[in-house]
């Protein structure tokens, strides 16, 4: 096998700028992310504007995503109606609207509803999750299909001299609509694909796309100048 193991298959995939997103030309990424209760291999963001943010609170958490997350899903709401989504009392999840206000996140309308600010409401953002396997295609397989809920792009990584070839295990990928690549050395070999998932995601990418916007988190991520990087095969 050209990888000994799996980080050194990683290592290979940070160094690849996926493409997936013609209109996002910046892109930050990072390997090993937490997401709820797994752990992507690589997730990459891509944004079609500079989405560094200046002014940001310095108490975020990930209540704060969510509030932002429910106002890209509803566009306007009440602090009545953000309480009851979060299912939580109105004096529990005023502290972060108020924060979110503070720091011009958020805005009141002349109806007395709060919307995000023009700022946060213009960002568009595609989500890339891998799972890099040396040869176990079944484990990858069921860990990817998790990262869908808040992934655009969900695709298998493994080296590419134990890549599975029946077709009934493409199927299974398939089905799924996981990616499959095959990697060598200076060299990405698409088997499947992935496809672009544009609805159905949950908060879960709201967090994942803020921790890369705010200064308290974005230290954790890479940014990549896209005009130098790889390119896959």
């Amino acid at each position: 096998m050209p990888y000994k193991t799996e980080r050194e298959l990683q290592l290979e995939l940070s160094a690849v700028d996926f493409e997936f997103f013609d209109s996002h030309p910046i892109s930050f990424f990072r390997r090993e992310v937490r997401v709820g209760g797994c752990i992507p291999d690589l997730v990459s963001i891509y944004f079609n504007n500079d989405p560094t943010m200046d002014s940001w609170t310095k108490k975020w958490a990930y209540k704060h995503s969510y509030i932002i997350w429910l106002f890209r899903k509803w566009g306007t709401l009440s602090l009545e109606q953000i309480a009851s989504l979060c299912f939580e009392s109105q004096e529990h999840i005023s502290p972060y609207v108020q924060d979110l206000r503070e720091n011009d996140i958020l805005f009141e309308g002349f109806n007395g509803k709060l919307h995000l600010s023009e700022q946060i409401a213009e960002i568009k953002s595609g989500v890339v999750a891998v799972e890099a396997k040396l040869s176990k295609w079944k484990d990858a397989l069921w860990q990817a299909i998790r990262y869908k809920d808040f992934a655009n792009i969900v695709f298998v990584a493994m080296d590419s001299t134990q890549i599975p070839g029946t077709s009934q295990v493409l199927q299974e990928f398939q089905k799924h609509q996981i990616g499959l690549c095959a990697v060598s050395p200076g060299n990405i070999k698409w088997i499947i694909y992935p496809e672009l998932r544009e609805s159905g995601l949950c908060h879960e990418k709201e967090y994942l796309v803020m921790s890369a916007m705010i200064p308290k988190t974005q230290t954790l991520w890479s940014r990549r100048n896209r005009v130098n990087a790889s390119s896959q095969a």
